[in-house]
């Protein structure tokens, strides 16, 4: 996955992890997978989930807030108005705000299991876009650039106050309080919406859990970035990685005789000889995280008529192909997103950019607050060894720590299922 240097750097931060917060390691955890990188990808094999109710069986309603701008381009036709689902008990119940990670939008496959396990445990359950998403940049985020926590936190507490407003008067739905859970990112700024909730007293949330939170977002974007230098064999650029994946799968499934996309297909295919190499998984994670980078600084680029990518005066529509443009994303990591699109914005060098939107800028709000959580794991590759002992300082008895599951990757383990419920039990 990575170079020489870079793995021993990895190995000798593991260890140094595991002497400093033994003491903070959740004990007797059966999650199964060791590897971070495969964790992350694979997540809970199947049969460690938890049973969850189908979509038919969960009453549902779709708020729509109406869009901040007119005019929009046409290829952004469907993001017009900003959408929230909410998932409702029929009787009186607390309602809870999750917001979604890096890129993603409420209709990932991590909000959705989010959402069916809050609403089993009696929820309300709101499920919020990431402000990195292409429909919260368009429709609800008036500066159109992601990755300032205060703004962030500002643009998603205002959706919230609109979401509950309208649950009152059009849905009647009876809320007796308010939670909020992020996963990676929308962690982070989960910290911070709460962080503004103190001073306004709006929700007056019950609890706030963080899950995988970067510490510091510069570093743990930059940690991602790197594993894009990772040496898979025989493969030195995007094009041949992808070739490579692709090879891969059809091999397996010509081994199986058939083509089935289903949730143990990555186990099954670890288990075969088309396996992937633990550089190459790093590949895959870092080409996924490149790819929300894309998307989302080519949204911010065209929103804002910048001419980074898109010549101002170039109208796009549906028809448009999006191919030279995005190529030209891609070669944008997030250190570069920021230099050419936060850095003129805000008129601040980056280093003082950088130490405001991290959990240290609100490092004395979380020591003192009893109601704010976080659950990560010691082999979550966006932490470094400083970032956890940040964690276990500022935290104390409110951090979970697991040994193993990479970054979100026993989000969907039952015992993580069953210690988030318990943390989050409001009867």
């Amino acid at each position: 996955m990575l170079v020489i240097k870079q793995k021993q750097r990895y190995l000798l931060l593991a260890l140094l992890i595991s002497l400093a917060c033994d003491a903070a390691v959740t004990s007797e955890y059966g999650f199964p997978i060791k590897n971070p990188f495969f964790a992350t990808i694979a997540t809970s094999p199947p049969e460690y989930r938890p049973k969850l109710l189908n979509d038919g069986e969960i009453q549902q309603q779709t708020i729509t807030i109406r869009g901040i701008r007119d005019n929009l381009p046409s290829n952004l036709w469907d993001v017009k108005d900003f959408t929230v689902p909410v998932a409702y008990q029929s009787e009186a119940a607390p309602l809870i705000f999750v917001i979604a990670g890096t890129g993603a939008s409420y209709k990932t496959q991590k909000m959705q299991f989010l959402k069916k396990i809050f609403y089993q445990a009696g929820f309300h359950v709101a499920l919020l876009s990431s402000p990195t998403n292409y429909d919260f940049i368009t429709a609800a985020a008036p500066q159109a650039r992601p990755g300032l926590s205060k703004t962030d936190a500002s643009d998603l507490y205002q959706v919230m106050k609109k979401t509950v407003a309208r649950l009152k008067t059009n849905h009647k739905i009876k809320i007796t309080e308010n939670f909020l859970v992020g996963y990676s990112l929308g962690a982070l700024q989960a910290a911070f919406v709460s962080y503004l909730d103190s001073t306004i007293n709006n929700f007056k949330f019950s609890k706030v859990v963080l899950i995988n939170p970067p510490v510091d977002l510069y570093t743990s974007l930059q940690a991602l970035d790197k594993l894009a230098l990772a040496k898979a064999y025989n493969v030195n650029n995007a094009e041949r990685f992808f070739n490579l994946m692709f090879t891969k799968l059809a091999s397996f499934f010509a081994s199986q005789g058939y083509i089935a996309i289903e949730q143990g297909l990555f186990f099954d295919i670890q288990g075969s000889g088309q396996a992937l190499t633990r550089e190459e998984m790093a590949l895959l994670i870092a080409a996924s995280f490149r790819f929300s980078v894309a998307e989302m600084s080519f949204v911010v680029d065209q929103i804002n008529k910048l001419g980074v990518y898109i010549d101002p005066k170039e109208e796009l529509n549906i028809s448009t192909s999006m191919t030279h443009y995005f190529k030209q994303a891609l070669l944008c990591n997030f250190d570069c997103y920021l230099n050419r699109f936060v850095v003129p914005y805000v008129g601040k060098p980056l280093v003082d950019i950088v130490k405001k939107n991290s959990l240290k800028a609100l490092e004395q709000y979380l020591s003192q607050s009893s109601t704010i959580y976080v659950v990560t794991n010691k082999d979550d590759f966006i932490l470094s060894n400083q970032d956890i002992q940040f964690l276990t300082k500022t935290f104390d008895e409110r951090l979970t720590l697991y040994p193993y599951g990479g970054h979100c990757g026993n989000l969907n383990y039952q015992q993580n299922v069953d210690d988030l419920l318990k943390l989050l039990k409001y009867k």
